[in-house]
């Protein structure tokens, strides 16, 4: 929800922009403990051939990046207002479907913006399987060492760290962004299940949704150093410490069916409130409501887009593709 009040940020004036764009980070760095804590054992050991991982991950991933494409060109398509404009979208939706950087639009990522977060998750994934029979841990903190050394370098040399790995000029700077996290995230998962990590004190799991929710809303600094400082405390400090925390408790009785929700929806929102949200702009009349009243319709919309996506077409899809590709 972060991330869509985010994309949606002059609707609510904070005097100043924040940091709603390190919810990509944190989620890179999440995906490397949940994907070593599913799948580094089973790759490592070769139990699990390379092709059925990447075929398991590509189930989880496109049917949602497909239908993000193509609402995301149903938008362009409605935007268009010459036959030229048609002819582009048109040509940008197959990279849109595909979740990959397409030549024919302003923005690489259209039709779908945020799809450019899976484009660096897929190739890290794919990387990850062809590395990690041979990806120990000395080898993984060269890569963690590396990889922030380059992300350093590219936060002082460009001002925006926000649009690193999805605009022009910055898009290969991807590469970093994605890696740092997500092989941080396989070391704290081999630090958790070596139980180096029993002895740390336990917080609630509220109190670490707090800490993330205000590291994300906080805003940014207008000098550089310290802008850089912040990030990379937040990026080498707060976050892992988040997930390192996280990973030591289950959710308590009343605070499980919360997470359980909001673990199914958090990828279709993710995934569909860019288009949604553009849609609801196109409605007649949206644009006339007070800021206040487009925030709650589009959040409301959202949500219940991402409910009946969930619910009626992702979860149904996989389920069957799952019994054609991995039988």
């Amino acid at each position: 929800m972060v991330v869509v009040v985010f994309h949606r940020r002059w609707w609510i004036d904070f005097g100043r922009d924040w940091h709603g764009f390190l919810a990509v980070d944190f989620f890179y760095m999440l995906s490397g403990f949940v994907i070593a804590h599913a799948y580094e054992r089973r790759i490592g050991t070769r139990e699990m051939p390379i092709r059925r991982f990447l075929t398991i991950r590509a189930i989880r991933l496109y049917p949602l990046i497909w239908l993000g494409g193509f609402l995301g060109t149903l938008v362009l398509l409605l935007h268009a207002s010459n036959p030229g404009d048609v002819e582009k979208a048109l040509a940008a939706a197959p990279f849109g479907v595909l979740a990959l950087p397409q030549p024919f639009l302003k923005n690489p990522f259209l039709p779908n913006e945020p799809v450019w977060s899976l484009f660096w998750e897929l190739l890290v994934n794919v990387a990850f399987a062809i590395v990690a029979p041979r990806l120990s841990t000395r080898v993984l903190a060269i890569i963690i060492v590396g990889s922030g050394l380059c992300l350093l370098g590219a936060a002082l040399m460009y001002p925006l760290f926000g649009v690193f790995g999805f605009r022009d000029g910055v898009v290969y700077v991807g590469a970093f962004r994605v890696t740092y996290p997500f092989a941080l995230g396989i070391l704290i998962y081999r630090l958790h299940n070596a139980d180096i990590l029993a002895r740390i004190p336990k917080l609630p799991a509220w109190v670490l949704a707090s800490g993330l929710t205000i590291l994300l809303v906080f805003p940014l600094s207008y000098n550089r150093p310290l802008e850089v400082a912040f990030l990379f405390g937040v990026l080498a400090i707060a976050f892992p410490g988040i997930i390192t925390l996280g990973s030591l408790r289950e959710p308590s009785p009343r605070f499980e069916g919360l997470a359980r929700f909001s673990g199914s929806i958090s990828y279709p929102l993710y995934l569909l409130h860019w288009p949604v949200m553009n849609l609801l702009d196109l409605t007649p009349g949206f644009a006339g409501l007070p800021l206040a009243a487009r925030a709650v319709f589009a959040g409301v919309g959202v949500i219940l887009a991402s409910l009946a996506a969930a619910s009626l077409y992702d979860a149904p899809l996989r389920r069957w593709l799952s019994v054609r590709a991995l039988a």
